[in-house]
């Protein structure tokens, strides 16, 4: 998960059983990068930044991102599930402007920059990859 500051301050903190640990405050112009053992501060450029805001707009921007995190927030706007037929293919980076409510744009996008195939079963969609080697 990933925390962009487009202004003010903030501080992540990581729980365990009776014990906390808390990372450096960060401001505007970073970012809180998640993990599931650590929490890391990393500086945002302001053109990503925007772009990850584009959802306010009716848009998603995918700048590099890993797939696995396109799909969820594509599931989010649309409410669509997926599923990978291959869990690899979630570690894929991909790159991308679509309206938030356009699954058939996203999976087109996935078809022609990925070679990565939807398949519908039943309230589900399947992905799979295409491309040969």
């Amino acid at each position: 998960m990933r925390v962009s500051l487009l202004s003010g301050a903030a501080a992540g903190m990581q729980r365990a059983f009776l014990s906390a640990r808390e990372t450096p405050r960060t401001d505007a112009h970073n970012e809180l990068v998640f993990s599931r053992d650590s929490i890391a501060v990393a500086p945002v450029s302001s053109g990503p930044l925007l772009r990850r805001t584009l959802w306010r707009e009716g848009q998603l921007a995918f700048d590099d991102a890993l797939l696995a995190e396109a799909v969820a927030d594509v599931a989010r706007q649309t409410g669509a599930r997926f599923e990978f037929a291959d869990p690899a293919l979630g570690a894929l980076r991909v790159g991308g402007l679509i309206r938030a409510n356009d699954l058939d744009g996203f999976l087109r996008l996935l078809r022609e920059n990925l070679a990565i195939d939807a398949e519908r079963r039943d309230d589900v969609i399947v992905l799979s990859s295409t491309a040969t080697f």
